[in-house]
């Protein structure tokens, strides 16, 4: 007797496709989303913006009696930020066929033309979020490990995912010396922190080197890591130089063993607050940053009713 099964009948079982496209990329642009644009007041053209700044106040004062001595002249000061204007761009390519097949809901779930257009734009979003939060020159990750053949090891992969293609350079200069460019990135482990490229570097390289998106170094916008360093320069003003410490972003440092609590948090809105032009908004951390203030919070937690674990 022969006997039906499940497998014996699959040519005529059917497929089952269950839409809409489940989501599975972390979409969130928080940082780009608190900027605000400003093109009503500033229409930026030509190859980089002036902005003058106010650094110095007039310092020719001082107190006396009558008919004494009047304090010599002072003046107030300004300095040029140059700031290079920085253009971005991707790109996107399909068939004739594939628009044509994908058109209709019959056909496909989503138009390729509307679903690459729309994700390039988002896609293009992140990125711009990433460099808004950057230190200025490009870096996504710093080698950390010997290079095994084609395996790279990175302080951070968070920025590198299979598919990019990536300069790996001398941090300092951009030179390639031993390094490569324009290489694809196949694989990533994030437990590992390891990246598999395409073409093995060409000797030796540590932790003078860095990856960057292929052409991006020294090209993309300066973000949030290169604005609020210190000693650095930051649109062609270096803050080092005698006299800039104007230029410098206010700084509390909490090193080694010293736990960043909310009296750290608290010290660096008072100081901004007393040198700059404002108060805090905002205080973006990474993850980690936001759990060790939890974390601070722990021993302090007081439920006395049952709505009082509803934290928001």
């Amino acid at each position: 007797m022969a006997t039906q099964s499940l497998a014996l009948a699959d040519a005529i079982l059917k497929d089952l496709y269950v839409g809409p496209i489940v989501e599975q990329l972390n979409q969130k642009t928080y940082l780009l989303d608190q900027l605000q644009r400003d093109h009503d007041h500033v229409d930026h053209t030509g190859r980089r913006a002036v902005v003058p700044v106010h650094k110095n106040r007039n310092r020719g004062r001082g107190s006396t009696g009558d008919a004494g001595t009047l304090p010599n002249a002072g003046r107030q000061d300004w300095a040029d930020a140059i700031i290079p204007l920085r253009y971005h761009y991707a790109g996107i390519e399909l068939t004739d066929v594939a628009i044509e097949a994908t058109k209709s809901n019959e056909g496909a779930f989503i138009a390729v033309m509307e679903a690459e257009s729309q994700g390039v734009a988002q896609d293009l979003k992140k990125d711009i979020n990433r460099q808004a939060f950057g230190s200025g020159d490009g870096l996504l990750a710093t080698i950390t490990g010997t290079p095994n053949g084609t395996s790279l090891t990175f302080d951070s992969v968070q920025y590198i995912k299979p598919g990019d293609t990536i300069d790996v350079l001398v941090k300092s200069t951009g030179a390639t010396t031993n390094g490569v460019v324009g290489t694809l990135v196949t694989n990533v482990v994030a437990s590992t922190l390891t990246v598999t490229v395409g073409t093995a570097t060409a000797g030796a390289i540590g932790t003078t080197y860095g990856a960057y998106v292929s052409g991006n170094r020294n090209n993309e916008m300066d973000g949030l890591r290169n604005i609020t360093g210190q000693s650095r320069t930051l649109h062609s003003i270096d803050s080092s130089a005698t006299g800039n410490s104007y230029w410098d972003s206010a700084a509390v440092v909490a090193a080694g063993s010293t736990i960043v609590g909310e009296a750290s948090y608290e010290q660096i809105a008072d100081l901004v607050g007393g040198v700059g032009n404002g108060e805090v908004e905002v205080f973006l951390t990474s993850r980690g940053m936001k759990r060790r203030l939890a974390d601070t919070y722990q021993s302090q937690k007081r439920f006395t009713d049952a709505q009082a674990v509803n934290v928001h």
